[in-house]
C-alpha cells in the first residue's frame, strides 16, 4: 500500500500503490493524518506538523467507495490540524470518479510531479 514516506524540503511525500479499497484506506488515512515515528526525518520536534502532505496515487490500481470516503476524511483530519493535502498523480479512473462525486473541487489535486 504505502510504498515510500519521505520528507521534502518542508512536506511530507508519502507513494501509495495497490488497490485503495475497505481494507487499506484507514491506513493510508492514519499515515496521512498522523505523523508516525517510522517518517523519515520524525527526529524532528515532538509535536511538529507537517505544513504539507503530498500523496502521490499514481500507482493506484482499484478505488472503492471506502477509499474515496478515506481521502475525504483525511482531507478533513489534515484540514483541522493546518496541514495541507494534496493529491498527484491521481489516475485517470480515480479522477473520474473524483470529479462525478464533485470531490474534485473540494480535495486538493495537482496533476504534476512532486520531485
Amino acid at each position: 500500500m504505502i510504498t515510500n514516506e519521505y520528507l521534502d524540503e518542508d512536506r511530507r511525500v508519502i507513494d501509495v500503490s495497490g488497490d485503495l479499497d475497505v481494507a487499506t484506506a484507514r491506513v493510508l488515512r492514519d499515515r496521512i493524518a498522523h505523523r508516525s515515528d517510522t517518517t523519515p526525518g520524525a527526529d524532528r520536534a515532538e509535536g511538529s506538523v507537517d505544513r504539507d502532505v503530498v500523496v502521490d496515487l499514481g500507482g493506484i490500481g482499484f478505488t472503492d467507495s471506502a477509499g474515496l470516503n478515506g481521502l475525504i476524511l483525511a482531507h478533513y483530519d489534515c484540514e483541522s490540524a493546518g496541514t495541507r493535502l494534496t493529491l498527484v498523480h491521481v489516475p485517470s479512473r480515480l479522477r473520474r470518479l473524483l470529479e462525478l462525486a464533485g470531490l474534485d473541487s473540494v480535495l486538493h489535486i495537482q496533476p504534476g510531479a512532486t520531485r
